[in-house]
């Protein structure tokens, strides 16, 4: 079995266990889904991955998780390269568990100006320290 399969089957399965009632923001950020790059950050427990894994499906877009451990079974840029052929875009949840993800993120932005890409984190602290 690929990586990509892999991801992808382990967010199906993640997508299946999703709580039917939502948190009534997700309703406006939804309303953004039409945006090319959003990065969505706030502290743990907020329902970032939640409203990400229910977009992901809805919008035909994949979904990895930085802190997944098959993350690192391949090269990260030439992943996303590869499922940005297969789908509407790219949401990388975690983001500054990526080695570089700032200059990763921005390659595959500029690399890919029909597809979004969307990026969550929960530790700021990263952010500020990015060159993205």
């Amino acid at each position: 079995m690929t990586v990509d399969r892999a991801l992808e089957l382990r967010t199906k399965r993640a997508i299946s266990f999703l709580p039917e009632k939502q948190r009534l923001y997700f309703e406006k950020l939804k309303g953004r889904s039409t945006s090319r790059g959003i990065l969505l950050f706030g502290p743990r427990g907020s329902g970032k991955t939640t409203f990400l894994l229910s977009t992901a499906e809805s919008e035909e877009m994949f979904y990895v998780s930085a802190d997944d451990p098959l993350i690192n079974a391949v090269p990260f840029l030439e992943l996303a390269q590869l499922v940005l052929l297969s789908y509407n875009g790219l949401i990388v949840d975690e983001v500054h568990f990526l080695k570089d993800w700032g200059l990763q993120i921005k390659s595959l932005y500029d690399s890919f100006p029909n597809k979004k890409i969307w990026i969550s984190d929960s530790g700021s602290i990263a952010l500020h320290k990015s060159r993205a």
